[in-house]
């Protein structure tokens, strides 16, 4: 019997690949789906890890890489995603496969079969963490997708002034003052954006380099800004954000 975790938050997307798995893998046994990267440590740190895993990259609380700062896995992992950027090349280097969203059956099946034939051993997957993270902060996303009523469009990663926390909300910010709502969290956006030209200054926002107009000081030894265009509200560096504010200004 081989047993497969899925890590997937998406239901529908969670019950289509276990049915190709289903019909790919004979004698398997799915775990899951686990839809979180709490759920997925809290579960491999109390369970003994399974033969496989597939895993989406993006989860509802945050992006499944942040799992391997937590968990030594002991299985191959083939990632799930629906974005065909730089980084799946990345993925290559210490993942068995990645699947692009939506899976289809062939390309599973090759997956499985390269799971079934390999002879290397588990990779490194904190070593890729690191190798991951290093590549997203030097190069960065060239554009991202909103959606806005029942169509999704492209903006250019340029024309993201800043990305701004409200209430349980995350909105994007056009360098034109359009506002838009976007289903990626300020970590999510943190991790994929260029860290040369984005700064997150507190854990509500996420600033452009180009949206910064003028910094004051302000009580507390904190920083308060001035942004185009204006947010609304006073934009405050975090006490513990201002050292590392200022190192971005000065690369």
């Amino acid at each position: 019997m081989t047993q497969v975790l899925i890590i997937e938050d998406e239901k529908p997307a969670a019950r289509r690949l276990s049915a190709l798995i289903e019909n790919n893998l004979p004698d398997v046994v799915l775990l899951g789906p686990i839809d979180s990267v709490e759920g997925a440590i809290d579960w491999l740190k109390t369970n003994r890890h399974p033969d496989l895993i597939f895993m989406d990259i993006q989860l509802s609380d945050g992006l499944s890489f942040m799992i391997f700062n937590q968990v030594q896995l002991s299985c191959p992992v083939i990632f799930t995603t629906a974005y065909d950027d730089y980084a799946l090349q990345a993925f290559r280097v210490s993942a068995l496969d990645y699947l692009l969203k939506p899976v289809e059956e062939k390309l599973l099946r090759e997956a499985i079969d390269r799971y079934l034939h390999q002879k290397k051993g588990v990779p490194d997957y904190r070593s890729f963490l690191q190798e991951y993270l290093s590549h997203t902060q030097k190069h960065g996303i060239s554009r991202l997708l909103i959606k806005s009523g029942e169509q999704w469009f492209p903006i250019e990663e340029q024309d993201v002034a800043y990305a701004l926390a409200e209430d349980k909300y995350v909105w994007i910010v056009t360098s034109s003052g359009s506002k838009h709502l976007t289903d990626d969290s300020l970590d999510q956006l943190e991790s994929r954006f260029s860290a040369s030209d984005f700064f997150r200054v507190n854990r509500k926002m996420l600033i452009n380099y180009k949206s910064l107009l003028k910094i004051h000081s302000y009580f507390n030894s904190r920083l308060k800004l001035e942004l185009k265009p204006s947010p609304g509200e006073e934009v405050i560096v975090s006490r513990e954000r201002v050292s590392g504010f200022k190192e971005w200004l000065n690369k």
